[in-house]
């Protein structure tokens, strides 16, 4: 969305997994680290244009 001028910036990461097993282990591993879906959009997210 960069490319097209929709957003200035982004604070994702797009991760690819080939099986089950690791996606298994990526989902583990995010939980470990106290992983958390974002429920409020701060402004700093809004100031990046990250959501509508």
């Amino acid at each position: 969305m960069s490319f097209y001028d929709l957003k200035t910036a982004t604070k994702d990461n797009d991760v690819i997994v080939t099986n089950e097993k690791t996606a298994t282990t990526l989902v583990t591993a995010l939980q470990k680290s106290r992983y958390k879906k974002i429920e409020h959009i701060t402004s700093a997210y809004r100031r990046m244009k990250t959501c509508k």
